[in-house]
Parts: C-alpha cells; sequence; structure tokens
C-alpha cells in the first residue's frame, strides 16, 4: 500500500509541473486615452505583460482615443488584439513581445523606433505608420490592408 501511495504522490506532482498557467485577458476600459502601464485603465485591474501569457485587448468604441505602450512589457504577451476606429497604439523606443496571434483591425498603429517581436502572427488590418529604425520581427506577418 505505502508503494502505491507513493507512486500516486510521484505522478500528481510530475503532472502539476507539467501543466503552464494562463494568463490574465486585459481589455482597455474606456474610450479614453493613456498610458499601457495604468492598472486602472485595465479589466481586471493591472497591467498586461506583468505575468507570462497575458492577453491584451482594446476595443473600446467611442471618441478618439490613444493608448500608449510607455514601458516594455516584462513578459511576453500570449495574445495583442486592437479593433476600434476610434482607437490609435502608439510605442516609441519600446519592445512588445507577442508570442501568440496579434490581430489590428480597424484602428491605427504608430510604431516609432519600436520592436515588435514573439513567435506569434501579426495581421494587420488597421493604417499602421512604421516610422525610424522600428522593426517588426514575428513568425509570420500578414498585411491585409
Amino acid at each position: 500500500m505505502k508503494a502505491c501511495t507513493c507512486t500516486l504522490v510521484c505522478i500528481l506532482v510530475s503532472f502539476s509541473s507539467s501543466v503552464t498557467s494562463a494568463g490574465v485577458i486585459f481589455q482597455w476600459e474606456s474610450p479614453s486615452s493613456g498610458n499601457w502601464n495604468a492598472p486602472a485603465a485595465w479589466s481586471p485591474d493591472g497591467v498586461p505583460g506583468t505575468s507570462a501569457n497575458d492577453t491584451a485587448r482594446i476595443l473600446a468604441a467611442g471618441s478618439p482615443y490613444t493608448v500608449t505602450l510607455n514601458v516594455n512589457p516584462g513578459n511576453a504577451l500570449d495574445e495583442f488584439e486592437l479593433d476600434g476606429k476610434d482607437s490609435t497604439f502608439v510605442a516609441n523606443g519600446k519592445t512588445l513581445t507577442v508570442d501568440g496571434p496579434s490581430l489590428l483591425t480597424d484602428a491605427a498603429v504608430t510604431w516609432l523606433g519600436s520592436t515588435w517581436t514573439g513567435s506569434g502572427t501579426l495581421t494587420n488590418n488597421a493604417a499602421m505608420t512604421i516610422l525610424g529604425s522600428s522593426t517588426i520581427s514575428t513568425t509570420g506577418f500578414a498585411q491585409n490592408g
């Protein structure tokens, strides 16, 4: 009986160490301008990229607004989505890493001396302006607009 209990415990420990944790899905709260690292601007309160496997979605509709990537997130995002005709996503000298899909739709992106990287695919259906020494280095890039 003791040998059986030890084997079961060893199997459970082995299984739990191989499971990856899901990140948090953050959504920009309202159509008002602000910085990426403002926890109250996101729902739930927090900052995408603070933990591994987070997702960031900027989807709010309303008056024109800009979300500024003012920090380099500490961890790669699992997904990124920008969809809102009134939204603009801006980075100046920053790096965004996304290891899953990124979808830019019906919005604007201004990338100035910044890097978009990761093992995910970036699909761009938005108005994307790339200036300075910017880099887009993803596993896949689809320009549809």
